[in-house]
């Protein structure tokens, strides 16, 4: 890996030229020539509205489609296929990025042009938060990025870890916790919904940075940053919900453990390590990886939030319209999001496109042959390497974690009862009864987003239970 410093990235990437933006309306006389031909002029194209074709094999329908004279496709990114990344090249130079404005601003009902005057307003408070040359990026994390850059203070820099240890912290750390409870009830006298204010930027203080040290010293460090493999034992007398997080033999699906008397071993951060501590859990360390406290995303915590508290202030202050202004915002907190994630630095797969068949790399899958064209789908390197920094994604994704089952305000799962606990989601907590906990209005407070005062039925899924708070 290249293990270039922010202190470099920043002076690469300090100045951006203004985007061409184009936003366009999904309708179903919409197709790839007609896009490319009115729109390929553009540098990036956000279509407003659903996803072309609407479900999958409609939208591989849709992405097949001919198109016009000159161009090609130049390598789209469909892991995600809710919000996929397509790009274009035209032989005269030209390339274009089509990508849906929910990547910005979640699904909803906005016009093109609000999804436009949202980001103009966007552009004009990262100027006012940060230089005069910030602005928004093709997307919501390589903005984040791109800001944080902005952020360092002059003389500081960040070093990537060693790929050794940035493969243990991607392998042995989950994001947000996703977690539902069944107590044998068929219905629910009623149902409140938590979740934390802008949760993510309360978490992004005092992270750790490298050099890491691993070890087996079987102590915890604990204030220093750092992660832990640990043997855990859930106590005899446990009538709550789990702590710490474990990962199930698919090496995907994580779970919560809270069976008294199990045993189990998983690594965790040390957040987690000291909600367990607290409560009385019985914590063997047999590994440490270990970093330097320090201060990394300080400043860009202070500027993001500034941004957003910009954004809400002029819609209280009348000064734009609610609707857009309140888009703006959440594409300012959609840039903080996407970027802790991004600064996870998995690789990702990409199709390309190519009618020459060198071009295809070992290794290549999904290799296809039609219209003259050879496809292939292959795994590339995380973007901005010089950005890969997977302690601080996991640390970010642990303190939430840790703060939806307690903290200083007596506020998380820990201080209801067991019973009372229908949902834990990313940020957000599902209980049968109101706790009443006050809404301070800081970053990361619980604050009451749902109320149900009526009898509902108990979800069984996910999909239940976003039904019940829609």
């Amino acid at each position: 890996m290249d293990n270039s410093t922010p202190a470099t990235a920043r002076r690469r990437y300090r100045q951006h030229r203004a985007r061409a933006r184009a936003f366009v309306p999904v309708t179903r006389a919409l197709d790839l020539a007609t896009l490319l031909h009115h729109h390929g002029h553009a540098d990036v194209v956000y279509l407003v509205g659903p996803r072309p074709g609407r479900d999958v094999s409609g939208f591989s329908a849709w992405l097949a489609g001919p198109l016009p004279e000159g161009w090609a496709s130049d390598g789209h990114y469909l892991a995600r296929l809710h919000r996929p990344v397509l790009r274009f090249a035209h032989r005269d130079g030209r390339r274009v990025e089509v990508h849906r404005a929910s990547a910005w601003f979640g699904e909803g009902d906005y016009a093109p042009s609000q999804a436009g005057d949202a980001l103009a307003l966007l552009d004009d408070a990262l100027r006012a938060s940060f230089d005069e040359h910030a602005r928004a990026l093709n997307t919501p994390a390589t903005t984040g990025r791109d800001l944080w850059l902005r952020s360092i203070p002059h003389g500081a820099e960040y070093p990537c870890l060693s790929d050794e240890h940035q493969q243990l912290i991607r392998s042995t750390s989950g994001q947000g916790r996703w977690e539902l409870h069944h107590h044998g009830a068929e219905t629910l006298p009623g149902l409140v919904g938590y979740d934390m204010r802008y949760g993510y930027a309360a978490m992004l203080w005092g992270l750790g940075v490298g050099p890491a040290v691993h070890d087996t010293v079987p102590e915890y460090a604990g204030q220093q940053r750092g992660r832990y493999r640990v043997r855990v034992t859930v106590p005899a007398g446990w009538r709550h919900v789990g702590l710490l997080p474990f990962a199930e033999d698919d090496g995907e699906t994580w779970s919560y453990p809270s069976e008294p008397g199990r045993t189990f071993v998983t690594w965790a951060d040390g957040a987690e390590l000291h909600v367990a501590y607290a409560y009385g859990w019985d914590v063997a360390i047999l590994e440490r990886l270990l970093l330097v406290n320090g201060k990394p995303l300080d400043a860009w915590q202070t500027r993001m939030i500034d941004v957003r508290d910009r954004l809400l202030a002029q819609v209280r202050a009348g000064e734009a319209d609610v609707a857009t202004a309140t888009l703006a915002a959440d594409a300012a907190r959609m840039c903080l999001l996407a970027a802790v994630g991004a600064f996870h630095g998995a690789p990702r797969e990409v199709t390309r496109s190519s009618a020459d068949v060198s071009m295809i790399p070992a290794g290549a899958s999904g290799v296809d042959y039609s219209d003259a064209a050879w496809t292939w789908t292959e795994t590339v390197a995380a973007a901005w390497p010089e950005t890969v920094h997977p302690e601080w994604s996991a640390a970010v994704w642990a303190r939430c974690r840790a703060r939806l089952l307690t903290s200083r305000q007596s506020t998380g799962a820990l201080h209801v009862a067991r019973e009372n606990v229908i949902a834990m989601r990313q940020d957000g907590l599902y209980l049968t009864a109101d706790p009443g906990w006050s809404d301070t209005g800081r970053v990361g407070a619980m604050r009451r987003t749902t109320v149900i005062d009526r009898p509902v039925l108990a979800p069984r899924t996910v999909a239940d239970l976003l039904e019940l708070v829609r």
